[in-house]
């Protein structure tokens, strides 16, 4: 999940983006992975994938980490 601020001082998102892993089959061609993004609350989607934008730029970790960006930590 990633939080999307408006603003680098809020303290609540303005949406959340999502990557759930689904079952073999569900979407054989990008790594059976849902995408939704949401509300900051979570309390609506806003978009629901299985192609698009959010795939596409996720593309290029496919191989090495089953689209998903490593890690950083902010210090």
């Amino acid at each position: 999940m990633r939080e999307k601020f408006a603003k680098p001082d809020d303290t609540e998102p303005e949406l959340l983006a999502v990557m759930i892993k689904r079952e073999q089959g569900f979407n054989p061609d990008r790594g059976n992975w849902l995408f939704l993004v949401s509300n900051g609350k979570m309390t609506k989607v806003t978009q629901r994938q299985k192609r698009g934008e959010c795939v596409d730029c996720h593309a290029g970790y496919q191989f090495n980490n089953d689209l998903v960006f490593p890690l950083v930590v902010n210090k």
